[in-house]
């Protein structure tokens, strides 16, 4: 089958590597100026969509990387026939106007936080020097730097971050939100898949993000840093997605679907914002969990058909970056050509991003030569995975795939899943998450 990835976010290369390894023709989009995905035999690249489109044509499949600035063209190749497996304009906007997106959520009887919306910072900077609620800072337009989220410690500190952001000369493109902190004992995502008929029954996904750049949650957010999942067939989770499954097939939406919340001591789920793509890295974990064929089960939904087979163990992924990230793409001089070693002997629990191939300096155990490696073309190199029975089998074996990489300056956080010991116990108590285990 001809696969074409309309990869505007540079996430899309391990899909494109696993499905050529598969048999498939390959064509991956990728934004001018990138190196991702050079000297990978078999892999053709473009910064043409639409030819890329017309390629892969009506029997084959074309799938997006995220809530592209395409979406209105992609849904007029909808209406022509040609299968795209991803959002449609309208699905997308549930997730780009955050706004909108927790008007849903509160339509089909979810509680959402009380939130106040602003038109720039100095509107919520009067305001936060007037609340004597802890708010949590949001970005409610098309912003892509996760290191815009901020949660205070109370709302002083969230009068000086707002300050010191309007002294710094920073703008918004669009809205932005304080949202009341509420007191959760654990944040919780769950996740389906939409084909023509409905979700794929029985294989809906309960995850746990790690969103900040550092162990025990410091640092810059950075969107996830790792996530521990697992797939589950039914639960008190899957109910609250299950609400939204007519909702999504009226938008003409096909994909991934997620809704990320808290829950409450007292096991009420108040969400924060829904996802209409394919997350980063939790679709590469999903892939280390999926069997058979990663492409035709895909089209397979299309057409109405649930062709895909599941593990139901515990996955971790652990997102193995280098500087600037989270906060930039860097420059050529920055983030190219810094080689990978090791690779080889855990390649299927590797899923490579921003990634490219060329000659250099490799020990062949005897020797030193000249041969062909993996460098990085960008800050967001690669996700590790693992998977087990439990969280900690799982951590087990991520973290002993990372230990077989090697890369210079690596940026990795080691306690990815650690929390859920303690977090774990709580949930199961609500009886959520039950199927989620520690050890």
């Amino acid at each position: 089958m001809r696969l074409f990835i309309l990869d505007t976010d540079r996430v899309g290369l391990d899909l494109a590597l696993r499905a050529i390894a598969a048999g498939h023709e390959v064509k991956l989009y990728r934004p001018k100026g990138f190196k991702d995905g050079d000297g990978f035999p078999g892999l053709t690249t473009t910064t043409n969509y639409r030819d890329g489109i017309k390629w892969a044509g009506r029997d084959g499949l074309t799938t997006t990387t995220c809530n592209t600035i395409y979406m209105q063209d992609l849904d007029r190749w909808r209406a022509m026939g040609y299968p795209i497996w991803g959002p449609t304009k309208a699905s997308a906007n549930l997730e780009i106007d955050r706004a909108h997106g927790m008007e849903v959520m509160a339509q089909h009887d979810l509680t959402i936080a009380p939130y106040h919306k602003f038109n720039s910072l100095k509107e919520a900077l009067a305001f936060a020097w007037k609340t004597d609620k802890t708010h949590c800072f949001k970005t409610l337009g098309s912003e892509e730097d996760k290191s815009l989220t901020f949660l205070a410690k109370d709302p002083g500190q969230m009068v000086e971050w707002i300050d010191n952001k309007i002294k710094s000369g920073m703008t918004l493109k669009g809205p932005c939100m304080l949202q009341e902190k509420i007191d959760m004992i654990a944040e919780v995502g769950i996740a389906a898949y939409l084909s023509k008929d409905g979700f794929l029954d029985g294989k809906y996904e309960i995850s746990f993000e790690f969103k900040k750049m550092m162990n025990d949650d410091f640092g810059p957010a950075t969107g996830e840093a790792g996530t521990v999942i697992q797939y589950v067939k039914s639960g008190f989770m899957v109910d609250i997605i299950k609400r939204f499954e007519n909702h999504y097939r009226a938008l003409g939406h096909t994909g991934d679907i997620a809704i990320n919340g808290g829950i409450t001591k007292d096991g009420d789920y108040m969400p924060f914002e829904k996802t209409s793509r394919s997350g980063w890295p939790d679709e590469f974990i999903r892939r280390h969990l999926n069997k058979g064929d990663p492409v035709e089960w895909m089209k397979a939904a299309m057409e109405g058909r649930d062709e895909l087979k599941v593990s139901y163990d515990c996955a971790v992924g652990v997102v193995c970056a280098q500087k600037p990230y989270p906060y930039s793409d860097g420059t050529p001089e920055e983030v190219e050509g810094k080689p990978i070693y090791g690779v080889d002997e855990v390649a299927e629990n590797i899923h490579f991003a921003q990634v490219m191939m060329s000659k250099g300096a490799v020990w062949d155990g005897k020797k030193t030569i000249e041969d062909k490696l993996p460098r990085t073309t960008g800050p967001y190199v690669m996700v590790a995975t693992g998977s087990g029975k439990s969280v900690s089998e799982a951590r087990k074996d991520v973290y002993g795939t990372i230990d077989k990489i090697s890369m210079a300056d690596m940026l990795v956080r080691s306690d990815i899943g650690c929390k859920l010991e303690k977090q774990l116990p709580k949930l199961h108590a609500l009886g959520i998450a039950t199927e989620v285990i520690w050890d």
